[in-house]
């Protein structure tokens, strides 16, 4: 066999790898769906009748008070300073009740329910992602030991799911950028690249989805649909910036999903640049401050000391 044969039968061998890889980790993509969609069904359950109760309070007291105000506008022998303190009474009532739901995080008192289907499971992959973008949070005890309960076995499987999505895309880019020969890269399930490199592919991913969001949140910009991709995806999610249709969040979930694995590829690799300047930068200020910031080498144990060990 040549040398070209060899390459030519090696490249095959990837190629084939890598379909294997996409095909577990779709099969692995569906497990998460669907144990997305009965965290949804759970978080609904226990947080919209604690929502549904708020909102009956609220628009009680709301309809008491328009027919207040109407039945005394009526009346021909309620004199005005009577008048005004009712609706003060009925006024002041109303803000408690407002002011109670909203401490409860309540802070939507239209029809549209803040613990929709689709607004909870924004919020099963928020926590699973770790994003937390804070905008949807459980008032109720049962609310909160679910979410406990939740991230406690989401997120290890979220990880796990990363985890693949991070050997498609080094695998998929690696056979990119090795399609002319042999370039001196390894293609394994390591995200190991120049950093340039790096940085590149994960500039150009984000390119489609800070146009989506440009065009789709108009008052954004494209500073602040670039800015969102980069919270989202290195999970800071500040909250400040949320779409306003969890439909488009969950359609963009798996675009995400390999953002989030880029960037933490992308981060690994800047950390280990920074590796060398921060050990030159600790022992620079270690002598300006008197401190000793090299680590001694372990002390070797004698023989009886290794006995006594053993023996424990």
């Amino acid at each position: 066999m040549t040398e070209i044969d060899s390459i030519v039968a090696e490249r095959t061998h990837q190629k084939f790898l890598l379909r294997a890889t996409i095909r577990r980790f779709c099969v692995r993509l569906f497990i998460l769906y669907f144990f997305t969609v009965s965290g949804a069904f759970l978080f609904r359950w226990a947080e919209g009748m604690r929502e549904l109760e708020f909102k009956c309070g609220v628009k009680k007291v709301r309809r008491d008070f328009l027919d207040t105000l109407w039945q005394g506008s009526q009346s021909s022998y309620m004199k005005e300073e009577d008048w005004k303190s009712l609706a003060r009474r009925r006024l002041l009532k109303f803000e408690e009740e407002l002011h109670g739901a909203f401490e409860a995080g309540i802070n939507s008192y239209s029809g549209q329910k803040s613990w929709s289907f689709l607004n909870a499971i924004f919020y099963a992959i928020t926590i699973m992602t770790t994003i937390g973008y804070g905008h949807i949070t459980p008032i109720t005890a049962l609310g909160k030991l679910l979410t406990v309960l939740y991230a406690l076995i989401g997120i290890p499987i979220f990880s796990i799911i990363l985890g693949d999505a991070t050997k498609v895309i080094s695998r998929g880019i690696k056979l990119f950028l090795t399609r002319n020969g042999d370039s001196g890269i390894v293609i394994d399930d390591e995200l190991r690249l120049p950093l340039k490199t790096a940085l590149l592919a994960l500039f150009l991913y984000s390119v489609p989805g800070t146009i989506f969001f440009y065009l789709w949140e108009t008052d954004w910009g494209m500073m602040g649909s670039f800015y969102f991709f980069f919270v989202s995806t290195s999970t800071i999610g500040f909250g400040d910036l949320v779409p306003q249709s969890p439909l488009i969040v969950v359609i963009f979930s798996v675009y995400f999903l390999f953002g989030l694995a880029l960037t933490a590829g992308v981060l690994s690799l800047i950390q280990e640049k920074l590796e060398n300047v921060m050990r030159v930068l600790t022992d620079y200020v270690g002598d300006i401050l008197g401190v000793t910031t090299q680590c001694p080498a372990p002390h070797p144990r004698s023989e009886s000391e290794s006995h006594y060990y053993k023996e424990d």
